[in-house]
C-alpha cells in the first residue's frame, strides 16, 4: 500500500511489538543494508518498510506468505541476495492492546546517525580469533556461502558502529547471523502467539 505524499511518515512507535524487527532494520538503516520482510498478511510488514523508508530510503521487498507453506523456501530463493533475511511474526494479543510505547522513529534515526558518524571514525573494526572461530562455526553449520559470509561480517561491522564498539565481539556475528534467515536449509515457521 503506497503511502499518499501529503500524509505524515509513519512512525514506528505506532507500529505495536515488532521490536526485533525494528531492531533489524535500525541495523540496516545504519548501513545501509538491502532487506526483505517475511510474513503473513496483516503483520505491519508494509507499516514497517514505511516507518523505515521515513528515516532513511533503503531496498525493503516484502514477501506476504503462509508460513505453514511447505514450498516457502523455494518461493524465498529469489530474496536470497537481499543482505537481511527478517521474519515479521503475529502481534500477540497482549502486546497489541498494550498501553505502553515501542521504539519511536526519532530514537532509531538517532542511533542511526550516532553509527554513521562512528563508523566515518571507525571504519577498521578488528575480528578476534574468538569471532573467526564462531564465524567459522557459522559457515560450516549453516552452510554459508562466500557471499553470505561477507555479508554477514558486514552487518557484524554495522552492530558494532550501532554499538560504538573499536572490535567486532561475538554477540555482533550472532546477532548478524540472525539476519541472514534464507541462507539456512530450512526455516521454521514462525508460532503463532495468540496470548
Amino acid at each position: 500500500m503506497p503511502q499518499d505524499r501529503d500524509s505524515p511518515p509513519v512512525d514506528f512507535v505506532e507500529i505495536r511489538s515488532q521490536e526485533a524487527v525494528k531492531r533489524a532494520l535500525t541495523v540496516a538503516l545504519a548501513g545501509n543494508h538491502s532487506v526483505v520482510l517475511i510474513g503473513a498478511s496483516g503483520h505491519g510488514k508494509t507499516l514497517l518498510a514505511q516507518a523505515a523508508k521515513g528515516i532513511k530510503d533503503i531496498e525493503i521487498d516484502e514477501v506476504t506468505i503462509d508460513p505453514r507453506d511447505r514450498k516457502r523456501m523455494r518461493l524465498l530463493q529469489r530474496y536470497v541476495g537481499n543482505d537481511i533475511h527478517i521474519e515479521v511474526p503475529p502481534v500477540p494479543y497482549r502486546e497489541l492492546t498494550s498501553k505502553r510505547p515501542g521504539t519511536d522513529s526519532a530514537h532509531i534515526r538517532k542511533q542511526v546517525e550516532a553509527a554513521v558518524k562512528w563508523s566515518a571514525k571507525h571504519n577498521d573494526l578488528s575480528l578476534t580469533d574468538s569471532v573467526l572461530m564462531l564465524g567459522k562455526q557459522a559457515y560450516d553449520e549453516l552452510g554459508l556461502s562466500a557471499r553470505a559470509f561477507t555479508v554477514a561480517i558486514r552487518i557484524a561491522r554495522t552492530i558494532a558502529n550501532l554499538d560504538q564498539s573499536e572490535r567486532i565481539a561475538e554477540s555482533h556475528v550472532a546477532e548478524a547471523v540472525q539476519y541472514r534467515l534464507l541462507d539456512r536449509s530450512t526455516v521454521a515457521p514462525v508460532p503463532a502467539e495468540r496470548r
